[in-house]
């Protein structure tokens, strides 16, 4: 299963929507072949790299990535403690996660208010 995409908004420092997404947007892909993966008709990057100035949100992002990992390892949405994210919350925005997975066959998308 890889990753398509990943967008957080209304968590630490989010307060629109950031997404972070492993499907190549460019024409030039001979420059990114070593870092391709090829399932078929479909191409997704194999890894990324998160850069930028201090207090931009690097780490936030990487928090929204845990959050998340703890949301699944969970098992059911409805099992885990929303209210642990409180603390976490843009103003008074409700935190929103989408995640997109691609398998062989299928597109699943996830997406909590």
């Amino acid at each position: 299963m890889l990753l398509n995409n990943f967008k957080v908004s209304g968590f630490k420092v989010f307060g629109s929507t950031v997404e972070i997404n492993m499907v190549p947007q460019t024409k030039n892909l001979r420059s990114l072949e070593e870092n391709l993966i090829i399932n078929g008709q479909k191409k997704h990057i194999k890894s990324s790299l998160l850069y930028g100035g201090n207090n931009t949100g690097k780490s936030s992002l990487l928090d929204a990535f845990k959050i998340f990992k703890m949301i699944v390892s969970k098992g059911n949405i409805d099992h885990f403690p929303f209210d642990i994210l409180k603390n976490f919350t843009y103003g008074a925005q409700n935190i929103e996660f989408e995640v997109s997975f691609f398998d062989e066959k299928k597109l699943y998308l996830w997406y909590r208010v």
